[in-house]
């Protein structure tokens, strides 16, 4: 199941890059109104695709885990680290350990980071 949905993501980015690279390859460059468009349209995909579920960092609220504004798209956060692990449970299907925001885990297939997404090097 883990290997189909990550071929699927897998996948589904390429497609997403493609279409991002050939629209910016087909199209001059946009003026102001343009602009407006293509960022609605990229928080549309942004949204549509879920890249927010990984790349965002979570804060908890009483309604639950809330994407952090502050850090949209950053990814894990540099020094943000996972709780000590019992390398004796790392068995196929028993678990899976996320860190507090939700951006990496860590189970039978080893540990993932979600990278980050933005143009800014500061996050």
């Amino acid at each position: 199941m883990y290997r189909w949905t990550a071929v699927f993501s897998f996948i589904t980015g390429l497609v997403l890059v493609g279409f991002l690279i050939k629209s910016n390859l087909a199209s001059p460059s946009p003026d102001s109104s343009q602009k407006q468009g293509l960022v609605q349209r990229g928080k549309y995909l942004v949204e549509f695709g879920g890249c927010n579920d990984c790349h965002t960092p979570k804060i908890f609220t009483e309604k639950g885990p809330v994407f952090d504004e502050n850090r949209l798209m950053s990814g894990h956060p540099a020094g943000s680290r996972l709780p000590e692990i019992d390398k004796r449970a790392l068995v196929p299907g028993s678990w899976m350990l996320f860190s507090s925001d939700l951006t990496a885990a860590v189970g039978p297939f080893g540990m993932t980071y979600a990278a980050n997404l933005t143009p800014d090097d500061q996050t």
